[in-house]
């Protein structure tokens, strides 16, 4: 997510601010929704930029008991980037704008592999 202005309430410790309540929980739940309840912590870490009271950026390796690795990150204060990749043994599945899109954004799932490419449009969540 960018940088909120001065004064953001995601910036205020106060009131429960900082990237991880904020939006470091969209990742988290799309891995458990993908992956089921059994991941686990493997590592994570959070940061705060110059002068923050909260944290403004984290990451997080977590995994499953048969080897699936999740890695996902966030940040109050980075160019906007929302996206789902997931990889296997003979390609990936990716959708961009996964998290909080506008209204009117028709997402385009990404299908790839060694010699081909598909690129589906899905309908709006909102309909339009």
């Amino acid at each position: 997510m960018p940088r909120r202005p001065e004064g953001d309430i995601r910036y205020r410790r106060d009131l429960g601010g900082g990237a991880l309540y904020d939006i470091g929980v969209y990742p988290v739940r799309a891995a458990l929704h993908l992956l089921g309840d059994d991941l686990e912590v493997a590592g994570a870490v959070l940061g705060s930029g110059p002068g923050r009271e909260v944290d403004t950026r984290g990451g997080a390796l977590l995994g499953t008991a048969d080897g699936v690795a999740v890695h996902l990150t966030f940040g109050l204060e980075h160019a906007y980037r929302s996206r789902y990749e997931l990889r296997g043994n003979t390609g990936r599945i990716t959708l961009d704008h996964a998290f909080a899109p506008p209204a009117d954004h028709a997402p385009l799932v990404r299908l790839e592999q060694a010699s081909w490419t598909v690129t589906e449009g899905i309908a709006s969540p909102m309909g339009r």
